[in-house]
């Protein structure tokens, strides 16, 4: 299957974009999370804070909700999350085709998701 945009593995897990929609795929390829969410960002401590319908939310390694209560015990809003730039006016498709964590941080040119 092919991406628009591939990011490197985190938690053995890359996120990837299909269609405007992002999920998650394994080292081995397969995707593991759909292609569901209108953003993502990295796994950190086994977590990603995603975006659904203008929901932000946050989803486990198998891409479960992960309950506001354990979000909260956990101390996950306070981690320093890294997200996927979003498509911004200008910014044609060839921009986003492969992309690293370090490269995302220039692309979104100091502005969090």
């Amino acid at each position: 299957m092919r991406f628009e945009c591939e990011w490197s593995p985190t938690c053995g897990l890359s996120a990837v974009r299909k269609g405007g929609l992002w999920g998650y795929i394994d080292t081995k390829r397969r995707l593991v999370v759909e292609l569901r969410y209108d953003w993502v960002t990295f796994f950190h401590r086994d977590a990603a804070m995603v975006c659904l319908a203008g929901r932000v939310l946050f989803i486990d390694i198998e891409g479960r909700e992960i309950p506001e209560h354990v979000v909260v015990e956990r101390g996950l809003r306070q981690q320093p999350w890294r997200g996927v730039p979003r498509p911004r006016p200008g910014v044609s498709e060839r921009d986003y085709v492969r992309i690293s964590p370090l490269s995302a941080l220039r692309n979104t040119r100091g502005r969090r998701p």
